[in-house]
């Protein structure tokens, strides 16, 4: 996206680097901190699903076209409304993360899909009763 906005109005590189602290960084760093049921899964899905959501929602809105400070202002491709759509992507970085977090797999799960396999695996050699 830089190579793009190289010689263009880079308002729109510093809001998605905003965007992005905000909706991923701040949710997994608050709840981590403040609620004790947050887990690395949950961490995970909201500093992965938020800069993804970000990127799409920067793409289409005026902050990328329609507008003459654009980065492409003679182009009009925008479908979301807002310039910076972190009213939209804060509440799902932090809806991400708790989703995340309640998530449990379900049994079989694991690699090959028999719940055996993958527990075996975990145990030393000495406790799954093969003996030298």
């Amino acid at each position: 996206m830089s190579v793009l906005a190289q010689h263009r109005n880079p308002q729109i590189l510093f809001s998605f680097t905003f965007a992005v602290a905000a909706s991923a960084v701040a949710p997994a760093v608050i709840l981590t901190l403040f609620w004790p049921g947050t887990t690395a899964r949950g961490v995970r899905w909201a500093l992965y699903g938020t800069p993804v959501l970000t990127a799409v929602l920067m793409a289409l809105s005026p902050a990328t076209s329609g507008i003459p400070t654009a980065l492409f202002p003679d182009r009009d491709f925008h479908v979301f409304p807002l310039q910076t759509p972190g009213l939209i992507t804060v509440p799902v970085g932090f809806a991400l993360c708790v989703l995340g977090s309640r998530w449990r797999p379900r049994r079989g799960d694991g690699p090959g899909g028999d719940p055996g396999h993958w527990a075996a695996a975990q145990r030393p050699a000495a406790e799954s009763g093969n003996r030298p």
